[in-house]
């Protein structure tokens, strides 16, 4: 199922080739109903299909091989996308686009690894690591560079910090298993994914809390966007806590299969969303999309629920083709012997059940 293209895949090539033929034409006549006016001198120009399709299909590489590929094709993209990244930032690509699209791509990939295990996604605990240093310098820069006297740097802050928690969380079985010998192993797992049960969805729902009200771009169709995201964020903490619970479980090896599809659409869906920002409101300059060279005077109301649609659609014939790929994976795991074995693991929590070894647990 990774070798074959799904169909979310044509959508987005489709959609690549449409953006950029739109972007090759010139966008005066939007300037002229508006300000009467050529665009100014820093906008992107209009006429350059590269700073379009360059990122677009960047982000449908970074999305698919994360997604499908294996452990190397992975890593060679994190080589080659970091300066693939700023080349295209030095070409004039917002970098507020990059944000929405990476904070995506992570959401779908979150979502192909829990179509291949069934269980909470876990990071090795060298990626962990990575990611929450990048999360402290975000905390630190932004003290550094802003400091905390408006609010909504204080919602940056909290949302970093909650991505910060969410990493910790999701390295913490990996790093307790290298510091932990085998029996003590096997005591310590089922306290963390206890512990999962309340800090995983409290830090999703914390950062869907602050989108309720957060005001990071005050265009109407951006609000929109992000109370979309918050209700989105909210659902996804629902069904984590549902799928934390249900693996803390001292029989269980992965949730049933109705929760795991579910877990693995949520995650599906928050990522789309992003990536769909990204495309829709911050592929150029000025805080311009997609959107706003097709829909500029449409209703935002209507325009956001028309995308999400969309988004729904795709969503679901993502996530289905992710919980395709990892049936193999997903069957061995709910058989608690076989499931060690899928996911690497040579042990079971049969001992924590009870009878003389596990009792006391």
């Amino acid at each position: 199922a990774a070798e074959v293209l799904p169909p979310f895949l044509v959508l987005y090539i489709c959609s690549c080739q449409c953006s950029a033929v739109l972007a090759s034409a010139p966008d005066m006549a939007l300037n002229a109903s508006h300000h009467h006016a050529p665009p100014p001198p820093a906008m992107v120009p209009m006429t350059d299909s590269t700073p379009t399709l360059y990122p677009l299909l960047l982000t449908v590489a970074c999305t698919t091989v994360m997604s499908f590929g294996r452990a190397r094709s992975a890593s060679l993209l994190m080589v080659l996308g970091g300066p693939a990244i700023v080349h295209s930032i030095w070409l004039g690509v917002p970098g507020e686009f990059w944000a929405h699209v990476l904070f995506g791509v992570v959401c779908v990939t979150a979502g192909a690894v829990a179509g291949r295990t069934g269980q909470l996604v876990s990071v090795p605990a060298w990626q962990g690591g990575a990611a929450s240093l990048i999360f402290v310098g975000l905390i630190i820069g932004e003290y550094a560079t802003v400091g905390l006297g408006n609010l909504k740097y204080v919602a940056h802050v909290l949302i970093y910090v909650s991505c910060l928690l969410l990493t910790l969380s999701a390295t913490a079985e990996d790093m307790c298993e290298r510091c932990c010998g085998l029996l003590a192993w096997r005591l310590v797992r089922i306290r963390v994914r206890l512990a999962r049960v309340l800090i995983d969805p409290s830090c999703l729902a914390s950062i869907g809390i602050i989108f309720m009200a957060h005001r990071h771009d005050p265009s109407d169709i951006a609000i929109m966007f992000h109370r979309v995201q918050s209700a989105l964020l909210l659902s996804l903490a629902l069904v984590v806590g549902g799928t934390a619970a249900a693996s803390a479980q001292p029989a269980a090896a992965a949730a049933g299969p109705g929760l795991h599809t579910l877990h693995v659409f949520c995650w599906v869906l928050n990522g789309f969303w992003l990536l769909g920002m990204a495309v829709l409101l911050y592929l150029w300059r000025g805080r311009r999309g997609i959107h706003h060279t097709l829909y500029a005077g449409s209703d935002a109301g209507e325009a956001a629920t028309l995308y999400f649609a969309l988004t729904l659609l795709v969503s679901a014939t993502a996530a289905a083709a992710l919980t395709g790929a990892g049936r193999k994976e997903l069957q061995a795991a709910s058989q608690p012997e076989l499931g060690c074995r899928a996911i690497g693991r040579d042990d079971t929590m049969a001992p924590l059940t009870g009878g003389a070894e596990g009792g006391e647990s």
